[in-house]
Order: C-alpha cells, then sequence, then structure tokens
C-alpha cells in the first residue's frame, strides 16, 4: 500500500502480481513492462492502448489485427504498422477506412473490395480504370458515361456496353 509500480517492480514483484494488486497498465507500462508481458498476464489490449502502446508493438506482441480493431486502433494505425490491405479488409475495415489510412485504389482492388465500395469511397473513375477496375465494372458502380470517357475508357477497347448508342 502506498508504493508505486516501479518500486513494486524493484522489489521484485512480478507483473502478475502487480496486476493483482490492482495497478493500471498505465501505471505498469510507466515502471517498464512490456506490451508482450502485459498480454502474458491479461491486460486487455484495451487498456494498452490506452496506455500509450501502438499498434507496431501490439503487433510484435502476438495481437491478432481483429483485436486490434476491436481496441479502437484506427486503420491508419494499422497501415502504419505495416499491414497489407488484403489483411485490413479480413480484419472488417470499410473500404472508406481504407482510402482515409492511404491505400491506393490498386491495393482496393487487390484486397478485394468491389468498385461499388471504392466509388463510394471516394475513388475516381481514373483511378479505378488505372487499378483494373473494367468498364462493365464501373457502370455497375454507378460510374457515369461522363466519367468513364474522362477515365480514359473507349468503346472499341473497352467494349462500353449497356449505354445507347446515343449515350456513346
Amino acid at each position: 500500500a502506498g508504493y508505486s509500480c516501479s518500486e513494486a517492480k524493484t522489489a521484485g514483484y512480478s507483473l502478475s502480481e502487480i496486476k493483482t494488486a490492482g495497478y493500471s497498465y498505465s501505471e505498469a507500462k510507466r515502471a517498464g513492462y512490456s506490451c508482450s508481458e502485459a498480454k502474458i498476464v491479461g491486460y486487455s489490449l484495451s487498456e494498452m492502448k490506452t496506455a500509450g502502446y501502438s499498434c507496431s508493438e501490439a503487433k510484435t506482441a502476438g495481437y491478432a489485427l481483429y483485436e486490434m480493431k476491436t481496441a479502437g486502433y484506427s486503420c491508419c494505425k494499422i497501415k502504419s504498422a505495416g499491414y497489407f490491405c488484403s489483411e485490413i479488409k479480413s480484419a472488417g475495415y470499410s473500404c472508406s477506412e481504407a482510402k482515409t489510412a492511404g491505400y491506393s485504389c490498386s491495393e482496393i482492388r487487390t484486397a478485394g473490395y468491389f468498385l461499388s465500395e471504392a466509388k463510394t469511397a471516394g475513388y475516381s473513375c481514373s483511378e479505378a480504370r488505372t487499378a483494373g477496375y473494367t468498364c462493365s465494372e464501373a457502370k455497375r458502380a454507378g460510374y457515369s458515361l461522363s466519367e468513364m470517357k474522362g477515365a480514359g475508357y473507349t468503346p472499341s477497347v473497352d467494349g462500353i456496353q449497356g449505354f445507347s448508342m446515343e449515350a456513346l
């Protein structure tokens, strides 16, 4: 009673004993305990995030990406920790979150997001074409004929189908 977490650590108490004594993970972090050690004794990832541990540290400690998402790590933090777009998609991040984090339209496509999701997220028709989405995908996603023309889709090369001859 009345001792700091650092003093308890110096006296030889284990992190498990420190946790049982009611010290917060913020106190344990200040005392020098790692994210990996905290995971072993059962501190929650949310507690560790609150204490200031980075997404990279959580990744190194062995936390799964879905756990990081549940703990509240943003898609931007996840990307900076080195995760691929396909991984963030599997963890449940939206296409809009992926765009905000800085993933390219090509990465979005490779990850398996639909072009309609990419369009909603704010990717342009030009970005979609450059990423390899087809003309028919662009039409299904709701891009207009003028957007498609502006992006460089052409009837002879891309087979713009589903538009009337008057529209072309």
